[in-house]
C-alpha cells in the first residue's frame, strides 16, 4: 500500500514524464515489427501481483513469449553491493548468479536480445532495507545502467516499466493499468533540477545504515 508521500512522490514523476503511461505503440517497433517475439524480464517477485503485472506485460508488449526472471527486489537486487544484499548479508556472487541466468535465457532458451526490467513500488524488499522513494528510483536508475553494460543489450531493446501499486489511494493522474515506462532523460533532468543525484551511493549508504560499505566475501 502507498503512503500519501510516495503516493505524491510518484505524481511529481508522472507530471514530469519520468513515469509515462505504457502503452502498445512503445513496444510495437520491438515485437510487433521485429522478427524478435521473445524476450527475458527481470522482476520483483511480488507474491499476490506478479501474476497480474506479467499479464498487463503482455497485453501491453504483444507478445505472449516473456520469459521471467523473478528475484525479491528484482534488478534493485542485481548490482554490485546493493543494498538488498548488504542489509540481508549476502555476497555479490548472487548477483553472477542473475546476470548468467538471465544471459542464458537470451542466448539457449533464443528470447533473443530484447529484455524488461521491470520495477515493482512500492518494494518491501527495498523498504525492509531503509530505501526511500527517491533512493528506490536511483538504484533503479543505477542498476539498469549496470545491466545494460554487463548484458551488452542495445538501449533501444532494453526497456524499463515500472509497476506501481495504486491500490487504495487516489486514482487521478495515472496509467490504467498501473503500467509505466521509466525514462532516462526526464529522469537526469528531474534531479539536476532538484540538486540530487540520479544514482545511488550504495557505499555511503550502505555504511550509514548497517555499518559496513560492501557486501559480505564468498564463504569458504
Amino acid at each position: 500500500m502507498l503512503c500519501e508521500e510516495s503516493t505524491q512522490y510518484l505524481k511529481g514523476l508522472i507530471k514530469e514524464e519520468v513515469l509515462v503511461p505504457a502503452k502498445m505503440e512503445r513496444f510495437e517497433a520491438l515485437f510487433c515489427g521485429s522478427r524478435i517475439k521473445k524476450c527475458t524480464c527481470t522482476s520483483c517477485a511480488d507474491g499476490d501481483r506478479i501474476g497480474l503485472i506479467l499479464e498487463r506485460l503482455y497485453h501491453t508488449s504483444g507478445t505472449r513469449n516473456i520469459h521471467p526472471l523473478t528475484t525479491h527486489g528484482g534488478v534493485l537486487a542485481i548490482y554490485p553491493d546493493t543494498p538488498l544484499l548488504v542489509g540481508r548479508g549476502y555476497s555479490n556472487e548472487i548477483i553472477k548468479y542473475h546476470l548468467e541466468d538471465i544471459m542464458l535465457a537470451q542466448t539457449e532458451l533464443e528470447k533473443g536480445k530484447i529484455h524488461l526490467s521491470l520495477m515493482h513500488f512500492p518494494c518491501g524488499a527495498a523498504k525492509k532495507v531503509g530505501l526511500t522513494a527517491l533512493e528506490q528510483f536511483q538504484l533503479y536508475f543505477t542498476a539498469i545502467e549496470y545491466n545494460l553494460s554487463v548484458l551488452e543489450i542495445d538501449r533501444k531493446n532494453f526497456l524499463t516499466p515500472v509497476h506501481i501499486e495504486w491500490r487504495r489511494c487516489i486514482k487521478s493522474d495515472q496509467s490504467e493499468d498501473g503500467l509505466y515506462i521509466f525514462k532516462k532523460t526526464p529522469w537526469i533532468e528531474y534531479c539536476k533540477n532538484r540538486g540530487i543525484p540520479p544514482t545511488l551511493d550504495v557505499h555511503a549508504f550502505n555504511q550509514k545504515r548497517f555499518g559496513t560499505a560492501v557486501s559480505f566475501p564468498v564463504a569458504a
